[in-house]
């Protein structure tokens, strides 16, 4: 239940450095409810998205929701927590995924995630994170649950969200980005901040 959602892919195809024309290759981890790498075929019309899940189902039901993009969409069968990505690719891209990760999956997984980008390609992570504090913790659910009273979400929809959330791992952002940092990638950066909602991201040096 995310209020902000367009406004989260908007930033993301504002942020990729590529013209709509290009061909370009995006990965999309945790994928497999196809959301994102849907919104960015329509944006980027020459692009090619592989969704890695490691859901044989999730994946499935996205090839049947995308067959209209033909070849320019792919799943790929695979825990991106544990095994190895494939290389290599223009962007990467994830969305409400790596909040199900520990905190050295997550470092452990920027790492793969720059091995497995072309020099100047981008890593682009929509998530939700964690507060820096419990005070703008508590403010930031109660303005949570109050936008998405006003879309129309009901008492129980909104403790039922909650109740899923019970075993994430939100993580603050400044950490987020200093592991990036720490990886080798450059132009880090939150790139869009609404409460606990966050795009952020960097980018692997050009050699």
């Amino acid at each position: 239940m995310v209020p902000c959602l367009e406004s989260m892919f908007n930033t993301i195809a504002a942020v990729l450095p590529f013209q709509p024309d290009e061909a370009i290759d995006f990965l999309d981890l945790g994928g497999g409810s196809v959301v994102l790498s849907e919104f960015i075929l329509e944006q980027f019309p020459n692009a090619h998205t592989t969704v890695l899940d490691s859901s044989a189902e999730a994946l499935e039901n996205a090839r049947q929701a995308n067959e209209r993009f033909g070849d320019r969409f792919k799943t790929l069968l695979r825990d991106f927590a544990r095994e190895d990505l494939p290389t290599r690719y223009h962007a990467v891209v994830s969305c409400l995924s790596l909040h199900h990760l520990n905190n050295i999956e997550v470092r452990g997984l920027y790492r793969s995630i720059y091995s497995s980008l072309h020099a100047g390609g981008m890593l682009i992570v929509a998530d939700h994170l964690a507060a820096p504090s419990q005070l703008l913790a508590e403010r930031q659910r109660a303005a949570w649950q109050r936008d998405a009273k006003m879309l129309g979400a009901s008492d129980e929809d909104i403790a039922n969200a909650e109740s899923r959330q019970k075993d994430d791992n939100r993580t603050p952002a400044l950490e987020h980005l200093q592991w990036m940092f720490n990886v080798g990638f450059r132009d880090v950066d939150v790139f869009y901040k609404n409460l606990m909602f966050s795009v952020h991201g960097g980018r692997r040096p050009r050699l």
